[in-house]
């Protein structure tokens, strides 16, 4: 592909059950696909709407809010559910202090004066690039 969305799944495989994953072997795959923008291109042009979900990022001990891994994505998914399920496009989650973190699928970034703010690490953010 010329340009295409990469998403590397590594998890623990095959054998005992339970919740010691050590003794089961690393299991590594990439998948590829073509992805255009993240919530359509009229949303570059037009907007969407957001709402702040009930529902917050995880506390940076509870797990690890820069990881990308499966616990991550259900907070995304329950905090972009809600969103549809009330007529949003798209939700905005607070982190544990009540500080925007990021949506469910996207850092937040606002431009004033010409300067860029975006919330801190320790805002419980899955840290990200601009493309």
């Amino acid at each position: 592909f010329k340009e295409c969305y990469l998403r590397p799944v590594v998890f623990r495989g095959y054998g005992s059950f339970g919740v010691n994953p050590l003794p089961n072997p690393i299991e590594t795959y990439i998948a590829s696909w073509l992805w255009g923008k993240y919530l359509g291109q009229e949303a570059i042009e037009q907007g969407v709407d957001v709402c702040t979900a009930s529902w917050a990022r995880m506390t940076p001990n509870s797990l690890p809010a820069t990881a990308k891994s499966a616990a991550n994505y259900m907070n995304s998914q329950l905090i972009l559910m809600e969103a549809v399920q009330n007529g949003y496009t798209e939700g905005i989650a607070l982190d544990p202090e009540g500080y925007v973190s990021e949506g469910s699928g996207q850092n937040i970034f606002a431009v004033r004066d010409g300067r860029i703010f975006t919330p801190p690490l320790g805002a419980s953010v899955l840290p990200g690039t601009v493309s």
